[in-house]
């Protein structure tokens, strides 16, 4: 099977790290940093911080559940760059405000309508259509492991 990894994706974009402070036209917004993947991949966003985003670009960067976040720039010693962490629906019930990544970081989001063959599947294909949470991760993986060996 031949996979080119840009197929599968929807949107990416890099993040806004915006203003301390809010003006007459910005977002307050949860704004997760590298350093808190940690915690946001289980769901707690306690430590991240607000930020105010311009109205403008929230609208283009805000985060939906199963956004996959990259670490693009940032890491230390013990924290390389390139970290990842898949935003799961839950992170988003427990918060009152939008959602964005830090501008270290980019997101991807997968395309949802997806027929992708699988050798073992009775249909020989799987869409995902209005997907649980369980069926949605592992359709995300099954991606991410299909295109690791991906013909560009």
């Amino acid at each position: 099977m031949t996979c080119v990894l840009k197929d599968l994706i929807e949107i990416s974009k890099d993040g806004e790290w915006g203003k301390g402070e809010p003006s007459e036209d910005s977002v307050e917004m949860l704004c997760i940093r590298g350093t808190d993947f940690a915690d946001v991949r289980f769901g707690n966003a306690n430590s991240t911080p607000h930020r105010h985003i311009a109205k403008r670009i929230s609208e283009r960067k805000m985060l939906q559940p199963w956004d996959l976040l990259i670490e693009a720039a940032g890491g230390t010693k013990n924290q390389i760059t390139g970290r990842t962490v898949l935003l799961r629906p839950q992170l988003f019930s427990g918060s009152e405000f939008p959602v964005t990544c830090a501008s270290f970081s980019r997101f991807i989001r997968f395309k949802t309508d997806l027929r992708i063959p699988r050798p073992n599947s009775p249909s020989n294909s799987a869409a995902i259509r209005d997907p649980s949470p369980a069926t949605m991760e592992r359709q995300v993986r099954y991606q991410a492991n299909a295109c690791s060996e991906c013909v560009s």
